[in-house]
């Protein structure tokens, strides 16, 4: 819903029933203003791209996006805390781990999988000492949730201060691409900022 308000020329922020997605997810979902989550500007953008299918085929695609989110986020929490484990045990407590979070995606569209599943890559990089693919993972999932660039403070418990200078260069990055937004984007960005 939030691509669709923005491509069509509308900001996408507000509050609660003032939020102008509200409408939009009633109608497709039929779920309340409650619902209506504050995207980033940069997700904003990309979901815009999607604003001509109809909402029959993007629930379609959204569905096989959370199976493979799913099952990416399972083989790679598997291999870092349970490669020996039984399967089977190790979905179901997967299922209701992070919140509930794979249920809530299947019913409400809770983009924060996505997120999720970058988190479990970067970990899973990190583990591998892949240092700037963790970096990159946790780069992309900030961009759909902001606090998710918190995960890179992980780096420092294997790295130490070594880590510092690429937390450095992290840090500008990521504020450079929401600085850019300021700049280029004031009153939306600020819009997204009070919401």
């Amino acid at each position: 819903c939030a691509g669709k308000v923005y491509s069509s020329g509308y900001s996408p922020y507000g509050f609660l029933a003032n939020n102008p997605i509200a409408k939009c997810i009633n109608e497709v979902a039929g779920l309340n203003e409650a619902f209506a989550y504050v995207y980033t500007i940069p997700l904003v953008k990309f979901f815009s791209l999607f604003s001509f299918f109809n909402f029959k085929n993007l629930k379609k695609i959204w569905f096989f996006v959370i199976i493979i989110c799913t099952l990416f986020i399972f083989k790679n929490t598997k291999e870092l805390f349970a490669e020996k484990k039984n399967n089977f045990f190790f979905l179901i407590i997967l299922f209701f781990s992070s919140g509930g979070i794979f249920f809530q995606s299947l019913f409400i569209g809770n983009i924060s999988i996505i997120g999720f599943t970058l988190i479990s890559f970067s970990l899973l990089s990190l583990y591998k000492n892949e240092i700037k693919k963790f970096v990159l993972f946790i780069l992309i999932a900030s961009l759909i949730k902001p606090h998710f660039f918190f995960y890179i403070l992980i780096a420092f418990i294997y790295k130490g201060m070594g880590f510092f200078k690429t937390f450095f260069y992290s840090s500008i990055l990521i504020s450079l691409v929401y600085f850019s937004d300021f700049i280029f984007n004031k009153e939306l960005f600020l819009e997204f900022f009070n919401s």
